[in-house]
């Protein structure tokens, strides 16, 4: 059942990306997204991904790497930059500083934004399914790929704080 909803979700979100990729004809909005993230939760609370319980916790969390490390990025920085004054507010509030608005700063035009986005996404996730299966010494350096790749994001977020 699992797998037939990760088909169907997958299917269904690669034929909406082909209209929804720059210049967008069709735009998702808040009900679409809060839809795929609840699914992408439940899918991956459901899933059995290995009888370790500490992998079990990781890999959800590591597939959806790049949306996870920018919400918590941005509450943190709006909180210590004294933008927001509280956990809702943070998540509430509208700013164009999440990832995708600092690397547009960067010079990158929306398409190559998205790309890098979608190939941090995918280096993240293939690093977690291969996590699924991996002994003790291949886990380790799963895990420092994965602090060595968010840290070089860190460093571009750094670098647009500068810009502004």
């Amino acid at each position: 059942a699992l797998a037939g909803l990760s088909a169907a979700l997958i299917g269904s979100t690669l034929g909406f990306l082909r209209y929804n990729f720059h210049p967008a004809k069709i735009f998702m909005g808040d009900s679409g997204s809060l839809f795929l993230g609840f699914t992408f939760a439940s899918l991956g609370i459901m899933g059995e991904w290995s009888v370790n319980p500490v992998k079990a916790s990781i890999i959800p969390i590591l597939v959806l790497g790049v949306p996870v490390f920018d919400l918590t990025y941005i509450v943190i920085r709006r909180w210590l930059d004294g933008v927001t004054k509280g956990i809702i507010e943070a998540i509430t509030f509208c700013a164009k500083d999440h990832l995708s608005h600092r690397l547009i700063l960067l010079g990158l035009n929306y398409r190559m934004a998205v790309l890098f986005i979608y190939l941090i996404s995918i280096c993240s996730s293939i690093g977690a399914v291969v996590l699924q299966n991996a002994v003790k010494g291949d886990a380790v350096l799963l895990f420092i790929q994965f602090i060595l790749t968010f840290m070089a994001v860190l460093i571009i977020i750094n670098l647009t704080r500068k810009l502004k």
